[in-house]
């Protein structure tokens, strides 16, 4: 089983709402913890994926009023 530790080098971007939290990291990428069912979901860089992050270092973190979030990082 999956550990239920989370570990990050440093928060570059935090956005908490009733249901879930979402942490930006440097060189671990972004986390989406859902709050009611306690499930983690890291979202990193994958290589041939062009839907996952450009980089793991993320700088920025902007929800954009629909439901979805921008994300910044160190390569877009």
């Amino acid at each position: 089983p999956e550990s239920r530790a989370v570990g990050v080098d440093s928060v570059r971007g935090l956005h908490v709402t009733r249901d879930r939290m979402l942490v930006g990291s440097f060189r671990t990428g972004l986390l989406e913890i859902d709050r009611r069912g306690g499930r983690l979901t890291r979202h990193r860089t994958r290589a041939g994926a062009p839907e996952s992050l450009p980089s793991d270092t993320v700088i920025g973190l902007e929800p954009d009023g629909n439901g979805g979030y921008w994300v910044g990082t160190e390569l877009g």
